[in-house]
């Protein structure tokens, strides 16, 4: 969706130029732009970028290797196959490859086929994808794409340790996602934690307001924009606790 991505972060570094961006994950198969996507994301100053799902997903396709892999996804064939139905044929058609290349592959996706068919994909695309990270960690808040449990602590030790040592978490960290319970329920966590993947529609009763979601001690921030023509895209101030947004025409709309 890169027309409210480039009017969102333009919004937001005129409010504050020295803004730090940090980006919730999942920049393919949601919308027509990946190709485009990534290589604006490449140009954003003083931004900082974890992965989600779906982007776990491309790199098991490119590279048949992910952060954390789906029991229901047995390997990049299967992961081909089952995307196609979740957008990786717009992030596919989005690199130049075209939907009769794809419908070959689907033939018989093996490490070979799949080679052939991605070699559109630029270098610098694979390496931004390779080397996204599950998460950030400041002093003050923390970035994952679907979710911790609220029952952990998320210091003492840090999360990228308690990965380290419990690799359990890894599939929640990608895939899992809160209950409107869990959103509300007191957490062990002394600072603010900032999510994507879960759409906002599922914790509202009024799915045309796409507003970020406040709970205790985090904030959901998938406002729909790839997902529904009145979604939005979400910028979310951890200072102000203000957010801005754009909706899929580029239109800045200021929130409270």
């Amino acid at each position: 969706m890169l027309r409210p991505l480039e009017a969102l972060v333009r919004g937001v570094q005129k409010k504050d130029p020295e803004a730090k961006l940090y980006f919730v994950g999942d920049y393919v198969n949601r919308g027509p732009d990946s190709r485009r996507v990534i290589d604006y994301l490449l140009t954003v100053k003083n931004a900082k970028f974890i992965r989600g799902n779906h982007d776990d997903i491309f790199d098991l396709i490119l590279h048949r290797m992910c952060y954390a892999m789906h029991p229901d996804v047995k390997g990049p064939g299967t992961a081909f196959k089952t995307f196609l139905e979740y957008g990786l044929d717009k992030t596919l058609h989005s690199y130049g490859i075209a939907q009769p290349a794809i419908e070959k592959a689907l033939v018989h996706p093996g490490k070979e086929e799949l080679e052939q068919l991605l070699r559109p994909v630029p270098e610098a695309h694979r390496k931004f994808v390779r080397g996204l990270p599950a998460m950030i960690e400041e002093p003050d808040l923390f970035v994952i794409h679907a979710k911790w449990p609220i029952t952990e602590p998320t210091e003492n030790p840090d999360l990228n340790t308690r990965i380290v040592l419990e690799p359990q978490y890894k599939h929640g960290v990608i895939w899992s996602r809160f209950t409107d319970e869990e959103l509300h329920a007191k957490k062990p966590w002394e600072r603010t934690g900032y999510f994507g993947h879960t759409p906002v529609a599922n914790y509202q009763r009024d799915s045309e307001h796409y507003v970020p979601v406040k709970g205790y001690r985090c904030v959901m921030l998938d406002t729909g924009v790839a997902l529904s023509n009145t979604g939005r895209l979400t910028a979310f101030c951890h200072e102000t606790r203000k957010y801005m947004q754009s909706d899929r025409a580029g239109t800045l709309i200021e929130g409270h």
